[in-house]
Formats: structure tokens, C-alpha cells, sequence
């Protein structure tokens, strides 16, 4: 297999401050703890622009998040396709979860382009994939008035994104914490979103899951420090064996139909954009319980839940929930995958998605 090379002016997880040796033909690293130290203080100046170079779709845009205030959103997409205009044609927006970005929809996104036959965009959300991520004064002090790391915040920028692209009829596709975005954005936007699929939907969040001392909190606002602190905490264990292992464990079901090197560098390619640690501490400090069952019960149109059936994050009763919350949703169950599906079993999704719309035209 191929390894991927990665710019060394890149951050703090680069070839410069790793050992690489292969065990079982997954690419590990060993991080030197003086050489990301020196890289650290340099991630500063990191472009996530340096980070796309190799993606064809890819391409960055200032998306207007209306009364939220606080200007544009310099927001990182993926796109597939040209607008739907014709009738018959949809657009698809994607929307992924917590901890991922436009690369998990990398394997669906020209094929739900083709069956929809309009364009498909993915976005990442601040402060997940290659998007801005606003520091909060900055923000307050530009006019903001709603915390650009919340679940509402979330829902202008999408609506942002689809008057960026100009997309008029859309199909949501929400992704575990993207399904509850999903939710929010089709009871937000009638007739703008005509259905939605949700994809091992994580609809609740109870804040007490989330363990974090005030303390450390309040140490991570200072950059530095923040930096050295994730560094200690997570730097080893971000991009070692051992945890990457548990990862595929976690989210797949049987990892060796992947390209572990490429997923390792997906998820990991975050960790190099300059902003990312002060993302991660803004994103548990804005987090709220919340339930997207009361809006689940509003929605008029078609919606497909796709469930996996040896999900480990998402359990079945949380989706039997839902598809009680709506009745006339249609559940499928995808065999022998795990949260993941539109990477591990793209080809099976794509294809009971693309039945599905076929069966849902006419409410279209």
C-alpha cells in the first residue's frame, strides 16, 4: 500500500516528529515528544488550505450565518454535481458528527450526486474537519450573538451553506450527531428540505456523559498552555497503535474491508490545523443536553433511518425511539457493519437510499 506523504510544515502530527514502521500492514507512529513540542510552537501559521491539496472537490467558502451575527464563516466543503434544477432532481446536503468532517462521506458523495441527480455537499462545522474556528471573544466582539459552537449555531450554518450553493430542494443526510443537526434543519427550513435519512442517528446527548474539571477549562483557554496540555494528554495516544486499533473496533465492524492508512490520515488531519485544540475545548464548553425527539415529532416529510446491526456507539433501543417519534419513517437495519456505514458498506447504502427516493418521488 502506498504511504501518504504529508507536507512537515504541517502542525504538530507530522512525519518530522513521528517514527513510522508497519505492524500487520497498518502504518504506526511513535511520536518524539521534543520534536512535536518544537513543531507545536510553529502549528500556529498552519493553513488548512495545506491540508486539501491532494482533494479534488474540496474548496473553502465565506458562508453567511444570517441574525447569528458575528460575519461570514470561512467554512470548508466538499462538493459533488451541479444543482438540481429539473424536476425529479434533488440536492443533498451532508452532515456529519462529532469528531468527523467531510472525509467520512468521501466514498458516498459522487454516487448520491448521481442518484439525486443535483449536486451533494458536505461540510465540516466548527470546530470539526478544516472550517474556521472562531475564538469566542473575537466572535462576541464582531457582533456575535450565538455561540458558534452550539447545536443552533449549527443549524444557520447550514442553512448558510444551502443558499451558498444555491439549494432550493434538498434531501438532509445526517450522520449520528449530524441526524439530530438534520432534525433541526428540516423543522427550520419547510419546504426548502423535503426528507431526510439518518444514519445511525444519535438524537440525544446528556452533558453528564462528559467528565472535564473546570480547572483544565479554564487552563485551556490559555494557548499555550492548551496546546501542551492536549499535547501530554492526547498527542501520544492520538497516533498510536493501540488506539487506533480500539477506533476501528469501536466504529467497524470488520475493518479489513478499509484502507486503514487513509482512514488513519482522515481523521487524523484535523490535528493539524492550527485552531483544533482550541476547537475541541470551545465545543465541550458550549455542549447542552438535549433530545431531538420533540422536533422528530413535527416532521411531515420522508425520512429513511438507516441503522447498522453491530453499532457500538448508537444502540437499538435510541433508534427504535426515534422511529416511534416518527411514525411514518422507514427504518432499515444494514447487516454486519458497524456506526459507520457509509464507509464501511458505502455501496449498500447508496443503493437503499437510492430505492428509497425512488419510492418518495412524488413528495419530492
Amino acid at each position: 500500500m502506498e504511504t501518504r506523504q504529508i507536507d512537515s510544515r504541517i502542525g504538530f502530527l507530522n512525519p518530522t516528529c513521528v517514527g513510522a514502521t508497519r505492524v500487520n500492514g497498518v502504518r504506526v507512529r511513535k511520536v518524539s515528544v521534543g520534536r512535536a513540542l518544537i513543531r507545536l510552537a510553529r502549528s500556529i501559521v498552519t493553513q488548512p488550505a495545506q491540508l486539501v491539496v491532494d482533494e479534488e472537490r474540496s474548496k473553502f467558502v465565506h458562508v453567511n450565518t444570517g441574525d447569528a451575527g458575528g460575519g461570514r464563516i470561512r467554512t470548508h466543503c466538499a462538493v459533488a454535481g451541479k444543482p438540481a434544477r429539473k424536476s425529479g432532481e434533488v440536492d443533498l446536503l451532508l452532515l456529519h458528527g462529532a469528531l468527523s468532517s467531510t472525509y467520512s462521506f468521501k466514498r458516498i458523495l459522487e454516487p448520491l450526486s448521481r442518484i439525486g441527480g443535483g449536486q451533494c455537499v458536505a461540510f465540516d462545522r466548527p470546530p470539526f474537519g478544516l472550517s474556521s474556528r472562531p475564538r469566542a471573544l473575537s466572535w462576541a466582539l464582531a457582533g456575535g450573538r450565538v455561540n458558534p459552537y452550539s447545536l443552533d449555531f449549527c443549524g444557520r450554518h447550514a442553512k448558510g451553506v444551502m443558499e451558498e450553493f444555491h439549494m432550493d430542494k434538498v434531501v438532509a443526510v445526517g450522520h449520528s450527531m449530524g441526524a439530530s443537526l438534520a432534525i433541526q434543519v428540516a423543522v427550520n427550513n419547510p419546504g426548502r428540505v423535503r426528507a431526510l435519512v439518518l444514519i445511525a442517528p444519535a438524537t440525544t446527548l446528556t452533558r453528564s456523559r462528559i467528565t472535564l474539571p473546570n480547572f483544565f477549562l479554564f487552563l485551556f483557554k490559555i494557548p499555550i498552555i492548551a496546546s501542551v496540555l492536549f499535547f501530554v494528554a492526547m498527542g501520544r495516544r492520538a497516533t498510536c497503535r493501540a488506539y487506533f486499533e480500539n477506533l476501528l473496533e469501536r466504529y467497524y465492524f470488520d475493518s479489513s474491508r478499509l484502507d486503514c492508512e487513509d482512514i488513519f490520515y482522515g481523521y487524523t488531519r484535523p490535528m493539524r490545523h492550527s485552531g483544533w485544540v482550541r476547537g475541541a475545548v470551545e465545543i465541550v464548553r458550549a455542549m447542552r443536553d438535549y433530545d431531538s425527539s420533540d422536533d422528530a415529532r413535527r416532521l411531515d416529510i420522508p425520512v429513511l433511518i438507516l441503522s447498522a446491526s453491530h453499532d457500538r456507539v448508537i444502540q437499538r433501543p435510541e433508534v427504535e425511539h426515534l422511529q416511534k417519534c416518527i411514525p411514518h419513517a422507514e427504518l432499515r437495519t444494514i447487516s454486519d457493519c458497524g456506526h459507520n456505514p457509509h464507509e464501511e458498506k458505502p455501496d449498500v447504502l447508496v443503493g437503499i437510499v437510492d430505492d428509497w427516493l425512488k419510492r418518495n418521488e412524488a413528495a419530492l
